[in-house]
């Protein structure tokens, strides 16, 4: 019996070895025929990228013989842009450079300038050796062609830790701009230190210092920022032309104005409200705000007459109804109730109807980017304000501003470009699939920034709109009560009402050559007087 029990033992034991066996041996095949099977796949791979590469060597072999001209080889590198063609990564990022390069001899920098960039995050890992070619052409595109949105954009994505060819130091420019517009500020103040005195952004980055200086309420800092650029070492050494330097000052004199405004130093932000170009498209700001300056250091004649030049037809599509509302507190300080009553009337009969359209426009469209953009390209293309449901002059002044003037140069380059390229085609090649994708890719994102940014100066103005009403209501009350009071032989707030106008006639500005004119009172405006009007009022204030 027990001879039997180790035999049947004996005979299971055996069986789960033969089975173990058979089952390893299976194993053993599969993964034998796994990895055939892998190697068969690679090969093929790399027998099917050979082909293409080879393909590739040979291409630009025959045209660097003179086998084939320049349209010959755009038209066998379209081969390459098939899916299924691949070549290998070194392959690839040659391939968009040379195409890159061949766009730009062909008169289409910004098309050139995409490739370039699509080398670029394809290359992400490649040396800078490997990449020159596409830094150098973004570097030089940078120079003529507006593409600083792309720039920053590809920024954002890059990352680089280091300066890159053909753009150095200004490269960080960049890197500051796109942490600035994600407000990582002190990571965009540690980009625009990088750039030296004789690198081509350095005035450019110690504006945008500057501003991120007076956003944190570090003055001093933002001072110093500004004064730096109209310092004569840097702008001999800032290797810019001689225009992009003058704009760039006139930047920096209104930046400081600004500063000195908050500091509440009124005399010194008039001398840089009036220092700004007369042919600056700063010159309006400039003007209007030295208005504020001078009705707050004193000088009511003088902020008057300042106002009287922003209303002059030299301006007649800014929408500023923020005049009427100065021109209403000035008139009230000085005790001039009746004058002060005449702006606020002003005010509502010129601007109410357009406050109270964009707010319920605003409150009906919930605009998002898409159709803000439509919007913007209705009114671009001058589809009337009754159908667009929002006055001309809104538009006109929200779609003009800094932002909204830089957005648009760039998209109009690029729209040019594009029906320059569905025209004529590249070597005469109307179908280049990677070009149509990548300018239609641009395109629909500048759409999407300009529409964005429509929407923030759209609801910057109603909230300005709403600011100033609520001023003008209380500005009204007071006036009741001050002509009630007036009535009565007293002064409501006598204490703090100008009784006299100031003494002080030399302004900063006004030098012994300039002459300042008064108001004919026949709205008849000279270019050359406007910005030197000086009222000739006295107050009414009874302080007895």
């Amino acid at each position: 019996m027990r001879y039997l029990i180790y035999t049947i033992l004996a005979f299971f034991l055996s069986s789960n070895i033969l089975i173990e066996d058979s089952f390893a041996r299976s194993k053993r095949k599969n993964k034998s025929s796994k990895r055939s099977h892998s190697s068969i796949k690679k090969r093929s791979k790399k027998l099917s990228m050979n082909k293409d590469d080879n393909r590739f060597d040979k291409i630009k072999t025959a045209y660097r013989k003179g086998k084939i001209s320049k349209p010959q080889l755009w038209k066998e590198l379209q081969y390459f842009e098939n899916s299924s063609n691949k070549l290998s990564n070194s392959n690839d990022l040659k391939l968009l450079q040379l195409q890159a390069i061949m766009m730009k001899t062909e008169g289409y920098p910004i098309l050139s300038s995409l490739y370039a960039v699509e080398a670029l995050k394809n290359g992400k890992k490649a040396s800078y050796k490997d990449t020159q070619a596409a830094w150098t052409l973004l570097a030089e595109t940078s120079r003529n062609y507006p593409i600083q949105n792309l720039l920053e954009q590809t920024a954002q994505s890059l990352k680089v830790k280091s300066a890159p060819p053909g753009f150095g130091n200004n490269w960080f420019y960049y890197e500051g701009n796109a942490s600035y517009a994600d407000k990582h500020y002190k990571k965009a103040l540690e980009y625009y230190k990088k750039i030296k005195i004789n690198d081509r952004h350095f005035l450019s980055a110690r504006y945008q210092m500057g501003n991120i200086f007076f956003a944190k309420d570090d003055l001093n800092n933002a001072i110093l920022s500004f004064k730096t650029m109209l310092n004569s070492v840097s702008q001999t050494l800032a290797p810019i032309s001689a225009t992009e330097q003058k704009e760039l000052s006139n930047y920096a004199k209104i930046a400081l104005a600004r500063v000195f405004y908050q500091q509440k130093k009124f005399k010194s932000a008039i001398k840089f409200y009036r220092s700004v170009d007369r042919d600056s498209t700063l010159f309006y700001d400039a003007l209007f705000e030295q208005s504020w300056a001078f009705f707050m250091g004193g000088y009511p004649n003088h902020a008057l007459g300042a106002l009287h030049g922003t209303e002059s037809p030299f301006f007649d599509k800014v929408f500023n109804p923020e005049a009427s509302v100065l021109r209403a507190i000035t008139y009230y300080w000085m005790c001039r109730y009746e004058d002060s009553r005449t702006a606020l009337a002003d005010f509502t009969d010129r601007h109410s109807e357009a406050v109270e359209s964009l707010s319920e426009f605003l409150d009906r469209k919930r605009l998002r980017p898409e159709t803000a953009y439509q919007l913007f390209e209705n009114y671009a293309l001058g589809v009337s304000s009754s159908s667009l449901g929002i006055p001309k002059n809104v538009l006109d002044s929200a779609s003009s501003t800094e932002s909204m003037t830089l957005l648009r140069n760039q998209y109009a380059a690029l729209v040019e470009e594009a029906d320059k390229v569905s025209s004529l085609g590249i070597f005469r090649q109307k179908k280049n699939l990677r070009a149509t994708k990548l300018l239609r890719g641009q395109l629909k994102t500048l759409k999407k920034e300009l529409g964005s940014q429509f929407i923030v100066e759209l609801k910057g103005l109603k909230n300005q709109f709403e600011r100033l009403y609520e001023q003008s209501q209380f500005l009204y009350v007071e006036l009741l009560m001050s002509e009630k009071e007036q009535l009565l032989g007293r002064e409501l707030h006598a204490s703090s009402k100008i009784d006299k106008v100031s003494r002080k006639k030399k302004i900063i500005g006004w030098g012994k050559n300039n002459q300042a004119w008064g108001s004919n009172g026949l709205n008849e405006f000279w270019w050359d007087e406007v910005g030197f009007y000086i009222y000739n009022i006295q107050p009414k204030c009874n302080t007895h």
